[in-house]
């Protein structure tokens, strides 16, 4: 059976972000490559390898700072993770505290004496590092590697399946993320399940065609299995960020009307259009301070404090209220809004599922997506009423918000029944809730059609709307 081991542990002091600061602190990661994984899965290597890759480059978030862990805690805890026949948390646990956490220990107590010397150069900290790692069996470069160690993650795969039906293939995929704390609050220390993190996708393409995708050809099996990675990775993104020790906050400098200026910035990879709670605290009954949402905002312009710690970010409240001194914490999603729309067109009754994805984010151009549509109609055929597939359509939409309204304009080209046609049309939307829009659109392609519709932006998906529709339709 492959089986490897992927850990990352980081930062000595853990963040309760209810009850200490409300600035977001950079944690530092370590990691060891590949996965935990269920017996009996017949992974395919050189998928399980760019899986791998993939996850790297997703959860290497700009928020956290990354070095690989020592080499000889990587073998040790693999050797051990190698005799597991099933994915047992408690024996995951076992492992990792007598293998892992002694080792943290010795050079965590080598770090109370760097502290206590207080060196005032680089020449002997080295000198120090030197002669404490051998007096503990290890390198200098280890002990620099562990001095944050506080968190151990371990990433799985516990389900992987392909199933060909007609001329469908689907990739199945599950798996997730589990999380420990390493406290040494106890004597000897102990490590704490945090949470377990799990998600699964699936991706499908048609055996009967290939795919040109990053850049080279794909068979309908390889351009499944990139489908449901492309799924998978995206959930396990939002799951990290909704960890509290990860997600990110900043109080509000000010707030001028609708207008938010916090800290936070590309240094620790915000983006346009991404999601914030507006939170202030209370205390409960027994005296514990605790977060209360009050509002939701947007981030509409990201301050590069990589270059000046002071140019600070802007976000645009629209819900709730806002004041400074109020706390910012950060709302994972998705940048897909998902749209059921009921449409009138000629007469006709119709629904739409439109999927529109937020490509503003990537070049700082707020609420600007490249959008599809599947329209589905009625039609009367020897007495018997069908529903067809009656449009598809591509197309870019760009939207302004004031407060809790959203205007916008939609251009697209779409394939008909009735041939290729051009459509533009306006939309209008408000704020429900925090990722929930009632809207309506009007437009025009020769004819006047309009319809109602409700947008959400969903926080995971099973799915990856686009390649899933690439699979489908064999583009």
């Amino acid at each position: 059976m492959l089986i490897n081991f992927f850990i990352i542990f980081f930062f000595f002091f853990s963040l309760n972000y209810g009850e200490t600061t409300s600035t977001y602190l950079r944690k530092s990661i370590s990691y060891y490559e590949g996965f935990i994984l269920q017996r009996n899965l017949n992974i395919p290597k050189n998928f399980l390898d760019t899986l791998f890759s993939n996850l790297k480059k997703t959860i290497f978030l700009e928020r956290f700072d990354y070095n690989p862990i020592p080499k000889y805690l990587q073998e040790k805890v693999s050797y051990q993770m190698a005799l597991l026949d099933t994915l047992n948390l408690e024996r995951i646990s076992n492992i990792l505290e007598k293998e892992f956490v002694p080792e943290i220990v010795k050079i965590l107590d080598a770090a109370k004496e760097i502290r206590a010397r207080e060196f005032v150069s680089r020449e002997e900290r080295v000198n120090f590092l030197t002669t404490k790692a051998k007096e503990i069996g290890v390198t200098a470069d280890d002990i620099e590697k562990v001095l944050n160690a506080g968190y151990i993650f371990v990433p799985f795969i516990n389900n992987y399946s392909v199933i060909r039906e007609k001329d469908l293939i689907t990739v199945n995929l599950g798996g997730g993320l589990i999380w420990y704390n390493v406290s040494i609050r106890f004597s000897p220390p102990k490590l704490i399940p945090v949470v377990k993190k799990s998600t699964s996708a699936f991706g499908i393409a048609n055996i009967k065609k290939s795919y040109f995708t990053l850049g080279r050809t794909l068979n309908a099996e390889e351009y499944a299995q990139y489908s449901a990675m492309n799924a998978f990775l995206k959930n396990l993104e939002v799951l990290t960020k909704e960890i509290p020790d990860f997600r990110l906050s900043s109080d509000i400098i000010s707030a001028y009307k609708n207008e938010i200026t916090f800290r936070l910035g590309n240094k620790e990879g915000i983006k346009v259009d991404d999601k914030f709670n507006i939170v202030e605290f209370y205390e409960d009954e027994q005296g514990i301070r605790r977060p209360k949402n009050v509002g939701y905002c947007l981030v509409s312009k990201v301050g590069n404090n990589k270059v000046d710690i002071n140019n600070y970010s802007i976000a645009k409240k629209y819900l709730g209220k806002c004041e400074a001194g109020m706390t910012l914490l950060e709302r994972p999603r998705l940048p897909i809004d998902i749209l059921l729309r009921f449409v009138i067109l000629k007469e006709k009754f119709s629904i739409d599922l439109e999927f529109d994805y937020n490509v503003g984010r990537y070049f700082h151009f707020p609420q600007f997506f490249t959008t599809f549509n599947l329209l589905f109609s009625s039609k009367k055929e020897d007495d018997t009423t069908k529903i067809i597939l009656k449009e598809i359509g591509f197309g870019l939409i760009k939207k302004f918000n004031i407060s809790f309204l959203s205007f916008g304009l939609e251009g697209k080209g779409k394939i008909t029944d009735e041939g290729i046609k051009l459509e533009g049309k306006g939309i209008l939307e408000f704020f429900l809730l925090a990722d929930l829009k009632l809207g309506a659109k009007v437009g025009y392609d020769g004819d006047i059609n309009y319809g109602f519709h409700l947008n959400y932006n969903p926080p995971t998906l099973p799915f990856d709307p686009f390649s899933l529709f690439r699979g489908l339709f064999g583009l």
